[in-house]
């Protein structure tokens, strides 16, 4: 019966292993574990793993990673933590035009006009006031198609618009002013209820021939 044989590592082998070592060591290793020929592949792993442990926590707590300890980007986190433009949101915290938001055009909100009043005044030897949106009366109806109108507050400066009321009687035209001196400090209508009110406005109706008519009529009055 034939003994079978154990194969020997070649030189490459040895030498390698050998540099593997010194290499991680930095140190000669001792020239009788390696000298005998009949060290085998499984004993070379096996001192250079060895070897490689050793030399691994030796060296283990000196270890750094330049940039996962600093941090640099990420721990100062330079734009981030400041949020130059972000935290102190120079623009949209402030909102220096949006929170004041006081004056619009250099005007302030009691410049602007904010609601129209209305009414619709019904003509005839009595006339009366049918619908409206709230404070308006009828002053006084000095003459036939003549009537004034009183807003309960002044109405100079303001937008006046009046049109004839088609469903009611003969109207084809409506002239209005407001009941305040003209100029040079004279009224410009003579028949404001007998004096000039800048609360109040007169009224002229006319039909298609020129003639004053109680007619029907719309006023309103921008405020």
């Amino acid at each position: 019966m034939s003994l079978s044989k154990r194969s020997r590592p070649s030189p490459a082998i040895i030498v390698a292993a050998l540099a593997l070592v010194i290499a991680l060591g930095g140190t000669a290793i001792a020239a009788p574990e390696f000298a005998t020929e009949k060290i085998n592949k499984s004993k070379v792993k096996k001192i250079a793993k060895k070897q490689a442990k050793k030399q691994i926590k030796k060296k283990a707590p000196g270890l750094s990673v330049d940039h996962a300890k600093t941090a640099d980007k990420a721990t100062d986190a330079d734009h981030a933590t400041n949020a130059d433009h972000a935290n102190t949101a120079n623009h949209a915290n402030t909102a220096n035009s949006a929170g004041n938001a006081n004056l619009l055009g250099g005007q302030g909100p009691g410049a602007f006009q904010q609601r129209i009043r209305w009414a619709l005044v019904e003509g005839g030897a009595a006339a009366s006031i049918t619908a409206q949106s709230g404070g308006i009366t009828l002053a006084a109806q000095p003459a036939a198609g003549r009537f004034v109108v009183d807003f309960g507050s002044s109405i100079v400066n303001h937008g006046i618009v009046t049109a004839p009321n088609w469903g009611g009687n003969d109207a084809d035209e409506v002239a209005i002013a407001v009941c305040t001196p003209g100029p040079g400090g004279v009224s410009g209508v003579n028949n404001c209820a007998g004096a000039d009110n800048a609360n109040q406005a007169v009224v002229d109706v006319e039909n298609s021939a020129g003639t004053n008519v109680n007619g029907d009529f719309w006023i309103a009055v921008v405020q």
